[in-house]
Order: C-alpha cells, then structure tokens, then sequence
C-alpha cells in the first residue's frame, strides 16, 4: 500500500474513532479478546474511496472462527419476490436506502473485546495501538438479523400519527435498502416525509431517494461509455421482442371496478412454466399486465408429459399463493387455466 493510501486508510479509522465508532484501548487487556484482521477496499470515484473491510471468518489453526461462535439469529429479512409484488402494486414506486445502517448499532460493552483489531500508531508506524469496535461489524454472521431485529423493534414503538407509515415501512426493507409503492404523487411526499422523520428518531438516515416521478426525484444514471457500446449491441438483437412491455405498476387503483386473476400452466418435453396475469377493469378500459412468470427445465431422467404438466400446475399454484397472499387479494375472482385434463383429475 502506497503511503499515500495507508494515510487515507488511517483518516477513515480516526473518523470512526470522532464519531464513537470505535474506541481505543488504553492499554493492552488479557483474557478473553478476539482481533479482527481487516483490510482497505478502494473504490475510485465513490463517495467513500477507501473504508475497512473485517474478516470474522479469518482464525488461527486450531481456534475456531468468530462467525462459527455467533448465531446467526431468525431470518427476518424480506423476501425479493414479495418486496417487487409490492413495488409493482401502486402507482408511484419509490426506493431508498439507510445510510452506513450497521454501524448506527450498538454492541453491548461486554461483547466488544471480541471485536477489537490492531492499527498503527501515528506519531510511531513501528507500533500498533489496540482498537475495540463499539458498533455493529458488516462480515459478523449475525448483523442481518440485528440490523432487521432493530428496525422492526423501532417501528413498532412509533407514535401513532405516524403509524400508517410505520406498517408500509416494517415490509419494504430488504436488508438496508427500502423498497415500496404508493397510490399518487401526495402519499408519496407524504411517505417520504414521515418515513424520514420515523427513521431520524433512531439516528437512521434514510437517503437516496428515486421514483418514477422525476417532477418529485430524479432517477437513472448516465451509463459510461464501454457499458453503453454493450448496451447497444445487446439491444440490436432483440427486434423480434422490441413491442412486449411488461409495465411496473399493475393498474390496480382505489377505482378499480374489477380485478381478477388468471394462472396459465403449461409444458414440453424441455421445461415446463407458469405465469400470472391481473386483469383489472375500470369502466370500458381493461388493462391486462403480466405479474410473475416461472420455468423449469424438465429433470434429466425422462418423465412423463403428463407428470411435466402436473409439475407446472404445482408452480403456477405457488407462485398463485405466494401472490395472493403478499397483496391481499383474497376476495378476487382466479381463474386457472391448463390444457392438461390428466392435471385436473
């Protein structure tokens, strides 16, 4: 590491030590202590170019890992496919992201021996000082779960004027990243507004914010030129597809006179497929959009057309369940359909 380097990888470790991140160790404790071995990561161009990557699945011979001493903790993190249901629902989709979210979380003063590590000393490059972090360390095998544990513990306590927002918050996290829809420009600001508020009271910033609403955020980003060439050449082969769109929002609104869904299940000799489709009607309009598709290859070992056909309906039935139940829709007309009578009986 250039000199150059090893001092911007030292400024990084001396702000976390101003802001409470980490804490230096005044003198070197015996007993139960664990290190972290760490190493700079350099990002040209980014907002941080240079930050401390820990390795908690590093040890010595005969010593266990950290990670292996941990648990992992529940899984509360939010499945993708019910995240983008939900993204599609409504009309205005918004994203966003909680800035440096783990170290926002504090670790337990006790526990903070087992994450210490070794840095230089300033005034001395020949000596090492002890460093103990007093935050949540992004590598432990368990900081998803403290990270989904905590944000679920601070919106359940939310005032209840802000309580609306709160429900729409506790399902659009995937992990740090914040991911919904709304019915219109208004509860969108609103949402914006009040999801900041909600996240600032537990010292979370909730920034980056985009939508398909440029007059509210702007979103994209201009692409550099070598990823443009593939673009391009990747786009010219794709004339025979260029009419489909597959739109994000599902048309579903406040008034909506009908909705109803339709499962199609169908096979070959090669693979077998489901998808779903919401047909919704508002007055003499009828918008029929494309929700989820899902293929299969067929098994290696020869089965049965019939039996393909019976593994398509089980998906499309999934995938069916997996839907109607992520946006509620339990008082919707579901039609299914299959060219297979031997699947029926």
């Amino acid at each position: 590491m250039t000199s150059g380097k090893l001092e911007a990888y030292g400024e990084a470790f001396d702000n976390w030590l101003s802001l409470g991140i980490i804490e230096k160790i005044p003198q070197r404790e015996t007993g139960r202590v664990h290190y972290l071995p760490h190493r700079p990561v350099i990002k040209e161009g980014s907002n941080t170019s240079i930050k401390a990557v820990f390795n908690a699945s590093s040890h010595a011979l005969g010593f266990p890992l950290l990670n292996e001493c941990l648990s992992t903790g529940s899984n509360l993190i939010e499945i993708i496919l019910k995240i983008l249901n939900r993204f599609r629902r409504n009309y205005v989709g918004v994203t966003s992201d909680i800035g440096k979210a783990f170290l926002q979380i504090s670790i337990r003063e006790k526990d903070r021996d087992y994450l210490r590590f070794l840095w230089l000393r300033k005034d001395d490059l020949e000596q090492v000082e002890d460093y103990g972090h007093r935050r949540v360390v992004f590598g432990l095998t368990c900081c998803s779960y403290l990270l989904s544990a905590t944000l679920q513990c601070h919106l359940s306590r939310v005032e209840k004027n802000l309580s609306c927002t709160s429900e729409i918050l506790k399902t659009a996290f995937y992990v740090d990243n914040c991911v919904t829809s709304l019915d219109s420009d208004l509860e969108m600001r609103k949402f914006t507004l009040e999801s900041q508020i909600i996240m600032s009271s537990g010292n979370f910033n909730l920034r980056g914010w985009k939508s398909n609403l440029h007059s509210v955020v702007p979103i994209g980003y201009t692409l550099p030129d070598d990823l443009v060439r593939k673009f391009k050449s990747w786009y010219h082969q794709l004339y025979l597809i260029v009419n489909i769109r597959v739109p994000r929002w599902f048309s579903i609104s406040p008034t909506t006179e009908s909705l109803s869904v339709h499962v199609f299940c169908d096979t070959s000799q090669k693979a077998y497929a489901t998808c779903i489709f919401f047909r919704v009607t508002q007055g003499d309009k009828k918008v029929v959009t494309l929700v989820h598709a899902r293929s299969r290859v067929a098994p290696v070992k020869t089965v049965t057309i019939p039996r393909l056909e019976l593994f398509a309906c089980l998906i499309g039935a999934r995938l069916l369940s997996s839907v109607i139940n992520d946006l509620k829709l339990y008082d919707v007309n579901i039609y299914c359909w299959t060219d297979s009578t031997t699947a029926l009986c």
